[in-house]
């Protein structure tokens, strides 16, 4: 038996609020700032109470589209332990589908700055992802990737490129020892969140994409920093998680809880 329960946990913040029913979760690993942007495109409402242990009360926000509730979690930057303990609390909502939208290093010399990138394979490297599966690499689920592929049909005019990840659990340690092996394993790019988030979304039977865009570059021994304007390619995330949303709600195979 576990000791902690997310069922526990999310009944004693909510008080006596009522616990959200949603269809779908939006997952922000960005910073307050940028979480009101995403916010505000998607006419989020804060929900102005505790529901999750690791997010702020101002930092949960709720919103509809097609009859169709959708949670969005603001702030959700911290890593994989905090990434899995959202998810783990938001099954609790009944939510069959999780997007996060957040943004990565690129360590392929290829991939450039502010490209749209959509993660579909996952190398197991973390020690928090090997709580929740036994599998080295990671893909994106079928039914998801279903859904991507439909997007893609209706040319929407919005290019990502799909590529493999890995989580780094140590920001300030990150060298060629380091990220040398993850490219011969196939790794294109890094941040804190991208295993565990999906290790988990799986685990718990949830639908799961994480969208971004690539925030600096770490290759050859030099680091282009990630102090850039990053307004208009977050704005094109925002647009390609209106449009999943979108899709996913008009997916013939969507269940809905009502």
């Amino acid at each position: 038996m576990r000791y902690v329960s997310p069922e526990k946990v999310v009944h004693g913040h909510v008080k006596q609020n009522k616990i959200p029913d949603w269809d779908v979760a939006v997952m922000c690993f960005h910073s307050i700032e940028k979480t009101y942007q995403v916010v505000e495109k998607l006419g989020g409402v804060c929900l102005n109470y505790r529901l999750f242990s690791k997010c702020d009360d101002k930092m949960v926000f709720e919103t509809e589209v097609e009859g169709h509730r959708i949670g969005i979690l603001g702030w959700c930057t911290g890593g994989g332990p905090l990434v899995a303990s959202l998810i783990e609390e938001l099954k609790i909502t009944g939510v069959k589908w999780i997007i996060g939208i957040g943004a990565a290093a690129s360590i392929n010399k290829n991939i450039k700055k502010n490209e749209l990138i959509i993660p579909d394979k996952l190398v197991v490297n973390d020690g928090l992802s090997k709580w929740y599966t036994q599998k080295e690499v990671i893909s994106i689920d079928r039914t998801m990737n279903s859904v991507i592929n439909k997007l893609i049909c209706k040319n929407i005019d919005l290019p990502f490129r799909r590529v493999v990840g890995a989580t780094i659990e140590a920001l300030y340690r990150q060298d060629e020892c380091m990220l040398e092996p993850l490219r011969k394993r196939g790794v294109e790019v890094v941040n804190w969140e991208l295993t565990p988030f999906y290790a988990t979304t799986e685990y718990n039977n949830i639908h799961s994409v994480w969208i971004g865009h690539i925030s600096d570059i770490e290759y050859g021994g030099i680091w282009d920093d990630w102090f850039i304007d990053r307004t208009e390619p977050l704005n094109l995330c925002i647009r390609l998680c209106e449009n999943l949303i979108e899709q996913i709600v008009r997916n013939e195979k969507f269940e809905t809880k009502r």
